[in-house]
């Protein structure tokens, strides 16, 4: 369906009738897992559900993807990344086939020239360390005292990338 704030001719027209000139327009949209459904079956929790660190809320029920709430060193956070859910849904699914198994975030996204990969539990404070490469071009990162690394403009591929973060690679 087309958007019609969008005019067609390079030109976004906003509600109040103010006109910016454009040549590429981004949207970005966040999200609110839908978690009705869940509500009168009790795992659910200020709109998510939270899980342990491997998905189960309880021994025989596990959760993941958008309404999923995993413990990181920032508290309890949803993680609603495409590739990170794909990973949650198999560990979930690991744990309750055959017991535990322990996930590590990661995403990877490319955008305007930029390739960027991340894995671990993301912290907000405190500089990464350089594992190779050099500022100004493609780097290996990987912050002391957690499991993230990551990869801007680096190849590398994700399991390795989560073995550098845990400091195994």
């Amino acid at each position: 369906m087309r958007d019609p704030r969008l005019a067609g001719d390079g030109r976004v027209v906003l509600g109040d009738g103010t006109v910016h000139e454009t040549d590429l327009v981004v949207g970005a949209v966040g999200d609110i897992p839908n978690t009705e459904w869940l509500a009168s079956t009790g795992p659910v929790s200020n709109e998510v559900v939270p899980v342990d660190d491997r998905g189960p809320v309880r021994p025989e029920i596990a959760a993941a993807g958008d309404p999923a709430a995993f413990p990181t060193a920032s508290g309890v956070r949803r993680i609603p990344l495409w590739n990170s859910v794909i990973e949650q849904a198999k560990v979930a699914a690991t744990v309750l086939l055959r017991g535990p198994a322990t996930p590590s975030p990661d995403f990877r996204t490319e955008q305007f020239g930029l390739t960027l990969q991340v894995a671990g539990h993301l912290q907000v404070t405190g500089p990464p360390g350089y594992v190779d490469g050099a500022p100004g071009g493609p780097v290996l990162l990987r912050r002391a005292g957690t499991d993230v690394a990551a990869a801007p403009n680096y190849r590398i591929p994700a399991p390795r990338l989560r073995g550098v973060g845990l400091g195994v690679a």
